[in-house]
């Protein structure tokens, strides 16, 4: 179990994220245009504020705690910031439905809009922050998982053959300080950053975003 303070946003163009990817890049993280991980979501009306997902042979699942509502952030940036909590479930292959649902996924994306999943198709890059006792940070390894920290990714998906990009800040914290991992990290990264595009419009989690565009997809 995982609890998480996070905020993200979704773009339609990579040009909308250029700045952010320069941030990235100086940090030694490139896209490679290959796709290296797919997540499998449960695609079904009213899951904007839980998801399901597998990934990697484990069922992982995000009940939204809280909702924040808008935070103002600097140079007139704003985002939905929320909190939630994880919980993930190995998935046994002698299982024989489990199996067969996990190989419906290994290679074909879905077509109907009636399947109960979705494959997300993702490039990720990640920077990780841990939080030290005086509030500085410093950048560690991606696979750590410091006492206090923040994960922040840029992240090209793609849906139904779309192509996306969604740029978000997951924090974590030992001592249930989460809001204040959350803060610290937008305080560090945004400066380097240069942007003045993040808007709450934009603004959503991962379920809500899936969940509007299943709509725009059945319109």
């Amino acid at each position: 179990m995982v609890y998480s303070a996070e905020i993200r946003w979704f773009f339609k163009n990579r040009t909308e994220t250029e700045s952010i990817e320069h941030w990235f890049n100086a940090h030694q993280q490139f896209f490679t245009d290959k796709w290296d991980r797919a997540d499998i979501y449960l695609w079904q009306p009213g899951l904007s504020k839980i998801g399901v997902k597998i990934r990697e042979g484990k069922v992982e699942v995000k009940i939204l705690l809280a909702e924040r509502g808008v935070v103002p952030l600097m140079n007139a940036n704003s985002g939905l910031a929320n909190d939630w909590v994880k919980y993930s479930f190995g998935l046994l292959e002698s299982d024989a439905e489990n199996l067969n649902l996990l190989q419906q996924f290994s290679e074909q994306p879905l077509n109907s809009n009636e399947q109960l999943w979705v494959r997300v198709d993702k490039e990720r890059l990640l920077i990780k922050m841990g939080i030290n006792p005086d509030n500085s940070l410093k950048q560690v390894a991606a696979n750590s998982w410091p006492e206090e920290g923040c994960g922040v990714e840029l992240t090209r998906i793609r849906v139904h053959r779309q192509i996306f990009y969604t740029f978000g800040l997951e924090a974590f914290s030992k001592t249930q300080q989460e809001h204040r991992n959350l803060e610290l990290t937008l305080q560090h990264t945004l400066p380097a950053l240069a942007v003045n595009n993040l808007h709450h419009q934009q603004s959503n989690s991962y379920p809500g975003f899936l969940q509007d565009l299943s709509f725009r997809l059945l319109e």
